[in-house]
């Protein structure tokens, strides 16, 4: 939603109901090229774990994400890391 200014969860919830994206005002198929390009990235809360092993195994789970937006996909992902 943040992305592209459309306002996700409003939209399936009233799709849900019953509406169309017609309904909605919604164009269909993608969403326009914005100038900018965003990243998501997790976050591991290492910090607030003491004395845990902190080498990244398959089974561990993110606390969070956090997304970077700049110009180009290199400066969105170093905003976002």
């Amino acid at each position: 939603s943040k992305v592209t200014g459309i306002n996700m969860v409003e939209c399936a919830t009233r799709i849900a109901l019953g509406e169309s994206l017609k309904d909605l005002g919604l164009p269909l198929g993608l969403v326009t090229n914005k100038p900018y390009v965003a990243v998501k990235a997790p976050v591991f809360s290492f910090s607030k774990m003491g004395l845990v092993e902190i080498a990244l195994g398959p089974e561990m789970k993110s606390t969070g994400e956090v997304m970077g937006i700049g110009r180009t996909y290199s400066e969105a992902l170093f905003k976002a890391i």
